[in-house]
């Protein structure tokens, strides 16, 4: 349920922000409201919060700001084969929602207006309308006009004086093992100041009686900065202060402000810090936009630091304690003038904002987010009672109360799941088959794009609507749900190796393991260090935090191995699915992926062999598919232009490099497309559907280097059946005999394959 049937009455009756002029007509509303929702038990008022019965138009928000009207597809008694309804998600939008859905531009309801003063005669005309087809409809709402009057009169009395609690949010910078900017000479530690003035705000701040100060990390605490804004999202706050002292060159001083969000409730807070920051007696270096595009590299420093926080957020460089006039200063008593400083400026700038009246408590959403999938959901609070279920990654949790580090849920199950395998947001991938993946402003595809993305980039998500997810990383947008991978498959890549995995984002976090190179990682998370350098959380081969510099979506070195023989099917063909994507492959409902070992045109007496590996992948009703061949992908000196005798079959190639001899050649690594076909000579066969490039050795070594010239194969480098021992290919793709049976029988499976992505690697070993 999105809201009670209490919490909309009370919306209805008491939302100030229903014109005036219309609220006589409350009582139409709250009547049509009873009829359609059944007083609130009707699927579409407990799955859309839409107690109107309202379908779903274009345009209901168009004059306005704030967009408040989604869209949501269900099956209701009135439309047994679905349709798409207005959705709201508080009770206050539901009230408004109404009225922005009647006075929409080109509604079928212009006029209404008019009867601004008679609910009888509004109803009758929004009927005439077309607001509902029931000829008795306007009998029925009429007959309920005394219990809704009622009911307003009940919620709409004298309401409490307003209540001005303000939560304000303080990320003191470094802390635990990272000192910050040091005064040697002085011996101080900028982690020190930066955790007095935090616990001075909050002391000052709460005294007041209307504030309540959360700060962001323990005193010996070293947070990473997504914790960080995570947890100041987390909280709630109306503000945010992160408090921090500059360093340079012992030569600069005084204090700068930075912000990161040119909104403008972000920046009437820091020019109102600001007007108070001038009354320090030190250098004034006012306030800077340090958000995207950076300015000076060094910017991006302080972007990292505030980029996530989605309040009125300030960075504060107070002083530069590494000045010895600065640091004295600050010392002597100077962070208690910073403290006040911080406090009237927040005190300012909070007592300019409506206040806040009676807000009605939002249920409390989680995410899943277990490093070892999927999270136990059990009977009571700790690890020693019984699961009842289990949850994938990402799914949304109901919290409806707490017992220590556990969190008691109701939806989508009831029971219990420990708080630190939950997030308040979760990290998936952008897993797009036909990629660029589009970031759009709102829930569908009739929504403008934000931008671009490509296949691996992190996303965070922190909510979900229908089939869409909203993220706030790398930018604020929706994306399709099916489009995103909870797991992304990167590869470690460290110049200095092995590859150190942590306990935590950051160096100062234990190692719990090392990796070889080419080790492929299985990522389920990422976040940021103090610094702001990206850390990647892995699952497998094992669990920690590895530097996300120091992997590759490619593997290093000579290629990529076929998968384990260890790997469920299922296993091996995400991670097919995965190399081909990376690729520069599209997912079709047929994949092939060789797998090439270099071989030379003249080993087993140049007739060459089957020592390459071909893949294919495909899903269906019964899931993923992954079935494995021995192949060849590469000519054999049998058809070379050479007065060898064991040159001893008819002469292939093109002359690539204008010597007079026949080049024979082989498909480049990378992605192509085939069709099925048949062949006078050769049977069954797939055919590429354009021409392609081929490597050649035009120097007639057996091998195929860099640096000699390509030339084109046409539409000429067929798949076809070869001998059991002999691959009989002078460029082809080919099986032995038995293996193709096998290959053309999975190939059409599911009837025709349509056009079939093929892609080319290198293996990591070299015959």
């Amino acid at each position: 349920m999105m809201f009670s049937w209490t919490d909309y009455v009370r919306a209805v009756a008491t939302t100030e922000q229903i014109p005036t002029r219309y609220r006589k007509l409350r009582v139409v509303q709250l009547a049509q409201a009873i009829v359609e929702s059944a007083r609130g038990t009707s699927k579409l008022f407990q799955e859309a919060g839409n107690p109107g019965g309202l379908k779903w138009r274009d345009k209901i928000d168009d004059n306005y700001t704030e967009k408040i009207t989604h869209q949501i597809w269900l099956v209701t008694p009135s439309e047994p084969n679905g349709c798409y309804w207005c959705h709201w998600k508080t009770a206050e939008q539901a009230a408004m929602g109404y009225w922005r859905f009647i006075g929409r531009p080109n509604s079928p309801y212009q006029g209404w207006e008019a009867y601004d003063n008679d609910p009888e005669g509004y109803l009758q005309y929004i009927w005439e309308k077309g607001y509902a087809t029931d000829p008795n409809y306007v009998s029925k709402v009429k007959n309920v006009f005394p219990e809704a009057q009622s009911l307003l009169d009940e919620y709409g009395g004298e309401q409490p004086p307003p209540s001005r609690i303000f939560k304000v949010a303080i990320m003191p910078g470094h802390g635990g093992t990272d000192s910050g900017a040091v005064n040697h000479t002085l011996n101080l530690r900028e982690k020190d100041y930066n955790w007095k003035e935090a616990v001075e705000v909050k002391a000052r701040l709460e005294a007041e009686g209307n504030y309540q100060v959360i700060i962001c990390r323990q005193e010996n605490e070293l947070a990473s900065l997504s914790t960080l804004q995570q947890r100041a999202n987390d909280s709630g706050a109306n503000v945010c202060l992160c408090l921090h002292h500059n360093a340079c060159n012992r030569q600069a001083k005084g204090w700068w402000l930075f912000y990161v969000n040119r909104s403008p409730e972000f920046e009437k807070f820091i020019k109102i810090m600001d007007k108070h920051f001038r009354g320090l007696p030190l250098q004034a270096r006012g306030y800077e936009y340090a958000g995207t595009p950076f300015a000076h590299d060094w910017y991006s420093r302080v972007w990292n630091c505030t980029h996530a926080c989605t309040m009125p957020t300030i960075l504060f460089e107070s002083c530069f304690i590494d000045n010895d006039a600065d640091a004295t200063w600050l010392r002597d008593g100077g962070y208690q003038q910073i403290v006040e400083k911080i406090c009237a400026g927040v005190k300012e700038y909070l007592g300019s904002q409506p206040p806040i009246v009676n807000p009605p408590q939002p249920e409390k959403f989680v995410f899943v987010c277990d490093a070892n999938p999927p999270l136990n959901v059990r009977k009571g609070a700790g690890s020693n009672y019984d699961p009842v279920g289990r949850l994938d990654n990402g799914t949304r949790l109901t919290v409806v109360g707490e017992e220590g580090n556990w969190l008691k849920i109701s939806k989508p199950i009831e029971g219990y799941v420990h708080r630190d395998l939950t997030k308040s947001s979760y990290c998936v991938f952008v897993n797009d088959p036909n990629p660029p993946l589009k970031v759009r402003s709102g829930a569908g595809t009739n929504f403008s794009v934000v931008t671009e993305l490509t296949n691996g980039t992190p996303l965070n998500v922190i909510g979900t609507d229908d089939n869409w997810l909203r993220i706030d990383k790398p930018v604020e947008g929706y994306v399709f749900t099916s489009l995103t991978s909870s797991l992304h498959r990167v590869f470690a890549a460290d110049a200095n190796p092995p590859l150190n995995v942590r306990s935590g984002p950051g160096t100062t976090y234990e190692k719990v393991g090392q990796l070889d190179n080419n080790t492929a990682l299985t990522v389920v998370d990422a976040g940021l260090d103090s610094q702001g350098a990206r850390w990647l959380r892995i699952s497998s081969p094992c669990s920690g935090w590895v530097l996300e510099s120091l992997t590759s979506d490619r593997l290093m070195g000579s290629g990529i191995n076929p998968p384990a023989s260890n790997l469920s099917e299922s296993e091996q063909y995400d991670y097919c699915a995965e190399i081909i994507t990376h690729n520069g492959g599209t997912l079709r409902k047929r994949n092939l992926i060789s797998f090439r070992k270099e071989t030379s045109t003249k080993v087993n007496d140049w007739h060459g062999c089957y020592d390459d590996i071909t893949y294919m992948i495909w899903k269906d009703g019964a899931g993923k598919h992954a079935r494995k061949y021995a192949s060849n992908t590469e000519p054999s000196s049998q058809y070379e232009d050479s007065n060898n005798p064991l040159a001893d079959r008819n002469r292939m190639g093109v002359d690539a490099n204008g010597d007079g001899r026949l080049d024979l050649g082989r498909l480049p690594e990378g992605y192509y497309k085939y069709k099925t076909g048949t062949s006078a000579t050769l049977g069954k066969v797939l055919c590429p559907t354009a021409s392609a490039m081929a490597e050649r050795d035009t120097s007639h070594d057996g091998l195929f280097q860099p640096n000699e010239p390509r030339a084109s194969a046409g539409t000429t480098m067929l798949f076809h059946q070869g001998g059991e021992t002999n691959p009989f290919s002078a460029g082809c793709q080919t099986m032995p005999p038995n293996e193709y049976t096998r290959f053309w029988n999975d190939l059409n499976s599911n009837g025709d394959p349509g056009v079939i992505g093929y892609t080319i690697v290198r293996w990591c070993s070299i015959a």
